[in-house]
């Protein structure tokens, strides 16, 4: 980097001379240089070497574009005119405040530079040393890059044969995959009614527990001797209520019919006064007569319909005198229906809270019949399910109680494989009776109690008078083969006994093997949370980037400050400048001093150079660092759907095995049919062996050698069956080994993963670390240069000025690429920020489940706690209309014109509905 960093610096300042120094960017001065260019430049400083001599203690140099430079040995003359005659070829900045004649200090290229030759040589020798150093880090970098290539290859390779190695086990894990995709199925459709049936479970807790309560508080204000008194005074208000109805609706039926008797009235003085005849006193008589207050019912209708036909002026009086009757009798109808509005409203109210009282405690009645109902129900499933259970244990055992009949009573034919000769009952003698087979097939399918039946009556036969020595032995015999064949189904049984034992063992461990695959499962959940914990120190990384910026930003505001510091010094020099024109004569030496800060400036440009390109190639480097780690994350990934596959394979051979045993257990069954089927038939050749028997009993000597002899083949094949029996058992024992010998490859490989992770991660860190410590000490390196520099600024003149200028742009735009480069960097952090939140998809869609619940709840709790303070507003418009009620009580018995009166109540009870509804909907309303 120091040698490609010494090359293009000297190209650029040659190439920015050359050009009369013109300010050009510099992307374009760079652009022109290659290494042809540099080969030339090269070959002029050494030739420059060679022309210069030994005994001259200054050099000039004149370059000219494109041509070599010189060497000149009239120093003094040189100088003199150079002095005097400065270049017009450099584009200088011009201040417009001054009057008098810019300074213009000479140029490096284009013009004469006086140089000492000591420091000439100086430089040579440093320049050399850097041009030497650079070479041999270029042929160090050659050579670690070839052994880079080799490790690439050799890992390459590697990388084959470890993929050629895992292919079994990634086919394993993929089957496994498979199994475990369809157990993953039906466990989450068992999950979901799990779910569903929690669910209603829950809804129905919460209902008894709210009704619980709700009983629990209607309890405590029945236990209450207060509230009971409130009852009664509810009670009360309540009859007194129905009192003050019945007063007003009678009251209201003896306004009316008062009304009606004064509109007759007014007829009837209408009719004389028209008509003028006929006699007073009779028609008075009649008009307090009640049936003639019903025949002569008339509308107001009529009433108006006649005045408007005749109003004489004699029936002004008495039409006022009415007038006046009607608006008081209206105000006092008003007073009685707004009473009566109330009374219906304070007994719905009373009548509601009765009706949802007697609501409450049917709905908890009925909850905990139900509640208890389906209590009742799950314990008979689970009853149900205990009798299924001790019916497949017996199906089971019977079925092997039949399979080794079946093998005993195949062994017991095999023995009787020699024929006897059929003899008929006709041929010898008149002894035997003859007797059809079927009577003996009947008996095919005997019971413990008849073969024990048949036993105690071979014993009773046997000791029939009659009966001959050598009939008891041949019984005796028979009872004898019967007791052994007993014996040996008991051994069976036991045989049957352990072997079951042993496949429920072998069961258990099956079941064990899967435990331990949901534990390995749990581990990989276990990687998944150090990976998270990994994602964690990244962003305590990003933190820390994000401090070294804030540092940044102190680094720029104090180099503002510094700004402004110099921009103070600057006022000054301008007002130096004044005092400058007066002393021109020390002009020279101020020029001589400007040459020196030029040159300082330059150096410190250099220097700023440096800084910047080495802050541009720690960015790159740190770029490549963040790629790597995330090509390290996906080879990781990659490792890990390799383990789950070979996890899947192995979970398909252990369904593979799952079915060969249910085909074993298919067959086996097929096995016991057809040992049925034989059963039967070896149980007909029996039966008819025992009718020749019973037949041949005389020659029962010459039989017994056939006996015997059936006898050692049945020991004989007693004998195969135990070694079958053997070899099952080592075949299972072979077969447990090898899944054993499976699952511990890969609980190894397994652990060999998760070492190999663990030390990754510490090389991470330890990378980290390594990272962090050499930031901070090229910070701290920074920190040191800057106050170098601050140190060496002293207060120049305007030449200086233009080179800050200069130096603050170049600064700016290095500020400027810094920040491009920190924007690609949080846009990469920000790309892999989003891939991680895709993967935490699950979790969050978890967690929105969980704050939904959550949300649910307080749902829940705001609605109970509007419900109570709906329930205390309730009450307290109770406790007001009530006292309103009192009020208008009162009121109503201040009124003395009440009197007692039967007359249609349905119109009475309309009025009293329409009443309380209207009251019902403006309450509702407000």
């Amino acid at each position: 980097m120091e040698s490609t960093d010494i090359k293009s610096r000297v190209c650029f300042y040659y190439y920015y001379y050359s050009l009369g120094g013109q300010r050009k960017n510099y992307a374009d001065i760079l652009a022109k240089v290659n290494e042809t260019q540099r080969g030339n430049l090269r070959n002029r400083i050494r030739k420059w070497e060679a022309n210069s001599s030994s005994n001259e203690r200054v050099i000039q140099i004149r370059p000219v574009h494109g041509t070599t430079g010189k060497v000149d040995q009239n120093s003094n003359s040189t100088s003199n005119n150079a002095m005097s005659q400065p270049s017009s070829a450099y584009n200088s900045l011009q201040r417009s405040n001054t009057a008098t004649k810019i300074n213009v200090s000479p140029k490096c290229f284009g013009t004469t530079q006086y140089v000492h030759k000591d420091d000439y040589e100086r430089e040579r020798q440093r320049w050399q040393q850097k041009l030497d150093e650079t070479e041999g880090k270029l042929a160090d970098a050659v050579v670690s890059n070839a052994d880079m290539l080799q490790l690439k290859a050799e890992l390459n390779k590697k990388i084959v044969e470890f993929e050629k190695n895992q292919r079994p086990l990634i086919e394993q894990n993929r089957r496994l995959s498979d199994r475990n995709r369809l157990l993953q199925q039906e466990i989450k459709k068992v999950e979901e009614k799990l779910c569903h049936a929690q669910d209603d479970y829950l809804t129905l807790k919460d209902s008894h527990e709210r009704l619980g309560k709700e009983n629990a508080i209607l309890k405590e204000q029945r236990a209450f001797p207060e509230k009971l008194k409130e009852f009664e005074r509810y009670r009360h208000q309540v009859l007194e209520y129905s009192k003050c109805i019945t007063a007003l609706r009678t009251a209201g039926l003896e306004k009316d019919r008062r009304y009606e008797l004064l509109v007759q009235k007014f007829k009837r003085l209408k009719k004389c006064l028209s008509k003028q005849n006929g006699d007073e006193e009779d028609r008075q008589s009649n008009y307090g007569s009640e049936g003639s207050a019903e025949s002569c019912s008339i509308s107001l209708d009529t009433i108006t319909e006649d005045l408007d036909e005749t109003e004489p002026l004699s029936l002004n009086f008495s039409f006022s005198d009415l007038l006046k009757f009607e608006s008081l009798s209206l105000s006092d109808e008003q007073l009685l229906k707004e009473q009566l509005d109330c009374a219906h409203a304070t007994i719905a109210e009373l009548q509601n809270a009765l009706n949802t009282q007697t609501m409450r405690s049917d709905d908890n009645t009925q909850l905990l019949k139900t509640i208890a109902r389906q209590q009742e129900q799950l314990i008979k499933v689970n009853k149900r399910c205990e009798s299924l259970e001790m019916e497949l244990a017996n199906s089971q055992e019977r079925n092997d109680l039949l399979e080794f009949q079946i093998l005993e009573l195949q062994e017991f034919s095999a023995g009787r494989t020699t024929p006897t000769p059929f003899i008929t009952a006709s041929v010898e003698t008149d002894k035997y009776v003859d007797i059809d087979d079927c009577d003996i097939i009947a008996y095919a399918k005997l019971d413990p109690q008849t073969v024990f039946k048949a036993k105690n009556h071979l014993r009773e036969m046997r000791r029939l008078a009659y009966l001959t020595e050598d009939d008891r032995e041949f019984l005796a015999i028979v009872l004898q083969h019967m007791e052994n064949l007993e014996n040996k189904i008991t051994l069976l049984e036991t045989e049957q006994n352990m072997t079951r034992c042993e496949l429920k063992r072998l069961e258990l461990q099956k079941q064990d093997e899967i435990d331990e695959l949901k534990r390995q499962l749990d581990e990989f959940s276990s990687k998944d949370k150090k990976k998270k914990a990994l994602q964690q120190e990244n962003e305590k990384l990003k933190k820390q980037i994000q401090k070294q910026e804030k540092l940044q930003e102190e680094l720029r505001k104090k180099f503002q400050a510094n700004e402004i510091l110099i921009k103070e010094k600057n006022d000054k020099i301008s007002q130096l400048e004044n005092e400058i024109k007066n002393a021109y004569r020390c002009s020279e030496e101020k020029e001589n001093e400007l040459k020196r800060a030029k040159m300082q400036i330059e150096h410190l440009q250099r220097q700023i150079e440096e800084i910047t390109k080495n802050h541009l190639a720690d960015l790159e480097a740190t770029k490549k660092h963040f790629e790597d780690r995330l090509k390290e994350s996906f080879n990781f990934k990659n490792d890990l759907d390799k383990m789950r596959i070979a996890y899947d394979k192995v979970k398909e051979e252990k369904a593979q095995l799952e079915q060969k045993l249910q085909t074993f257990q298919k067959q086996s069954q097929e096995k016991i049919q057809k040992l049925d089927e034989e059963l039967q038939n070896v149980r007909s050749a029996f039966d008819e062996e025992r009718r020749r028997l019973e037949e041949e009993i005389k020659k029962a000597k010459t039989k017994n050698t056939e006996l015997e002899k059936s006898n050692r083949e049945y020991s004989n094949a007693y004998a195969k069956m135990e070694k079958e029996i053997a070899e099952m058992k080592k075949s299972m024992n072979a077969m447990k080994k090898t899944h054993e010998q499976k699952l511990e490859d890969l609980s190894k490989k397994n652990q060999e993963a998760l070492r190999k992770e663990k030390e990754n991660n510490e090389k991470l860190r330890k990378e980290l670390n390594d990272e962090n410590e050499k930031l901070k000490k090229q910070l701290a390196e920074a920190y040191v240069e800057m106050e170098d520099l601050r140190s060496q600024i002293r207060p120049i003149g305007t030449q200086l000025e233009r080179r800050y200028e200069e130096m603050r742009y170049r600064w700016d735009e290095s500020l400027k690429k810094i920040h491009n480069s920190e924007k690609l960097l949080k846009a990469a952090n920000e790309r892999i920020e989003e891939l991680e939140a895709k993967s935490k998809s699950v979790e969050s869609y978890v967690q929105e489940i969980e704050q939904l619940k959550t949300y649910n709840h307080e749902l829940e709790e705001q609605f109970n706690a509007q419900m109570d303070i709906i329930a205390a507003l309730k009450k307290k418009f109770i406790q007001m209309n009530g006292a309103n009620n009192n009020k208008d009580h009162n009121s109503s018995e201040s009124v003395g014109w009440t009197s007692n009166s039967t007359v249609n109540s349905l119109d009475d009870e309309v009025y009293s509905s329409e009443g309380s509804g209207s009251f019902k909907e403006s309450r509702n309303h407000a």
